[in-house]
This record gives structure tokens, C-alpha cells and sequence, in this order.
């Protein structure tokens, strides 16, 4: 599983709406999270919406008060039947019976219904409750998981945020680096500047999971042929000199890879110096 807006650890919250499990009137508990934009307001409107999970859309309901438009996904998790449930969607782009994937984008975040301002009401539901189901009761509210503690229980790292994505990458190479230098510990990743990778983000739109696999595996192979690049050219130069790429190897870079691709020059050269 993975969460239902891109970048939520980085960009969104729940504490601005009402939590899991609030009784919000004497007739009823809030069922959900409610999802907002650290920005506030309506800054999140429009936000695309995605399935947290591989599933089936079981129900596209347009109401003008209560939910307003909302759907509902059938999930498999762990052998078990869940429901998602997304509601005050500003635009719905899914139909009935639809069969969507992890990271699928099925609407956009909005304020429809009974809802003040853009946010999205999100739901896990272990049981059916009908459409526009309520917990009544607090023996009601056991129909419906705390949603984000159960993606995070779930949690399917199919989706990496770049920062992190080049992080692994990077001990991926030093780990292979130490079978070629096995009495050494240099830490290969103390050459990033880790100001980076906290601050700066790759911003790219994906309309599915699939393609965002296959756009990160693309960058690693160039990142990878551009690593056998700069280790040729280190070894090639009879002075040992600190070498910097020719621009017609280099592809356009992130900030986060031209972090990565000068300590590879800085580790090339400690190789040859050892």
C-alpha cells in the first residue's frame, strides 16, 4: 500500500481536520482522516488522488451534500477484504468496476459535499457500510481502520521520493565498492551533501505506478553508464588528477544526482590514492 496523495510525509497532514475515531456530533464518529496541505486553505485543490492499493472501484457516487463525490476501491491486503473510501473529490476519473494499481490517479482533491474547504476525506474500511456509511456508535467505528497507521502497516515501497530513492542507490554502490576494498570503512555516502536530499525534491507527474517504476529504472541505467564513465576516465590519467566528465556524457541531472555523481569522482579518486 502506499498513501493516497503523492509526497504526504513531505507535503500534507492530518492534524488540520479531524482525527480517527472523534465523536464530531452526538450522532456520529469521524471514520477517516482528514487530508490537507501544509500550505493550508485551498492549496491542495485539484491535488491528484491515488489508489492506495491494487484493487477494483466498487462505487462512483456524486452527492451535493454529505461526501459529495466520492469512491470506494475493493482491496485484497493480506488475504483480507478492505474498502478505500475518498471523498470531496473536486473530479472523479474512474468508472464502476474499473481494475486500477497502487499509485493509480482516480480523481482530484476537492470540497464537495458537506466540506469547507479542499481537503480529502479518507477512509480503510474492514467491512461493508454502505455507500454513505457512518460510525454511529463507537461499536460502529471497529467497521472502519485508523487509515494512515494501517497504510503504514501495509506500506509498500514501490514508490520511493527521490531523495530517498538516490540515498539506496548510493549504498548500494559503496556496499558493492566493499567486496573490491574489504579492509577499508569508507563511508561513501559521507560525500553527499545531505542538505540535498532534505530540501529538494524531483517533481515529476506519473499517471500510474508502472510508469514511475520504469522512469526510475531508466535514470539508474544512465546513472550507472555515467558511473563507468567517470571510473574510465580516473583511471585513464596517468597523473591521478580529479577528472570531471565531458559535457556530452552527462544527461540533465538533478540536483540530488550531480550531488551523487560528484562523490563518485571524489571515491574514484580516494580508489586510486588508497
Amino acid at each position: 500500500m502506499n498513501y493516497p496523495v503523492r509526497y504526504f510525509k513531505e507535503r500534507f497532514n492530518t492534524t488540520r481536520g479531524n482525527p480517527y475515531g472523534l465523536k464530531v456530533t452526538p450522532t456520529y464518529y469521524h471514520s477517516g482522516n482528514d487530508i490537507n496541505t501544509n500550505t493550508g486553505g485551498n492549496t491542495d485543490c485539484g491535488t491528484p488522488v491515488l489508489s492506495v492499493a491494487d484493487g477494483e472501484v466498487s462505487s462512483v457516487h456524486a452527492h451535493a451534500t454529505g461526501y459529495g463525490q466520492h469512491i470506494h476501491i475493493k482491496h485484497t491486503i493480506n488475504g483480507r477484504t478492505y474498502w478505500s473510501h475518498y471523498a470531496h473529490l473536486e473530479t472523479m476519473t474512474v468508472q464502476l468496476g474499473q481494475v486500477v494499481k497502487q499509485g493509480d490517479m482516480i480523481g482530484t482533491l476537492g470540497s464537495t459535499g458537506n466540506s469547507d474547504y479542499c481537503h480529502l476525506h479518507f477512509e480503510i474500511k474492514n467491512t461493508p457500510t454502505g455507500i454513505d456509511g457512518i460510525a454511529k456508535t463507537k461499536e460502529d467505528l471497529k467497521k472502519w481502520e485508523n487509515p494512515i497507521p494501517f497504510i503504514e502497516a501495509n506500506f509498500d515501497d514501490g514508490i520511493i521520493p527521490p531523495n530517498d530513492d538516490m540515498n539506496k542507490y548510493t549504498e548500494e554502490v559503496f556496499n558493492q565498492s566493499k567486496s573490491v576494498l574489504p579492509d577499508q570503512s569508507y563511508n561513501f555516502t559521507d560525500q553527499l551533501d545531505k542538505s540535498k536530499f532534505k530540501d529538494e525534491l524531483i517533481v515529476v507527474k506519473f499517471n500510474s505506478l508502472d510508469e514511475e517504476r520504469r522512469w526510475r529504472a531508466d535514470r539508474i541505467k544512465e546513472i550507472d553508464g555515467l558511473k563507468k564513465t567517470i571510473e574510465d576516465l580516473s583511471n585513464q590519467d596517468p597523473l591521478g588528477n580529479d577528472v570531471e566528465p565531458p559535457a556530452e556524457v552527462l544527461p540533465d541531472l538533478t540536483p540530488q544526482e550531480s550531488s551523487f555523481l560528484q562523490a563518485l569522482i571524489s571515491f574514484f579518486s580516494w580508489k586510486r590514492h588508497r
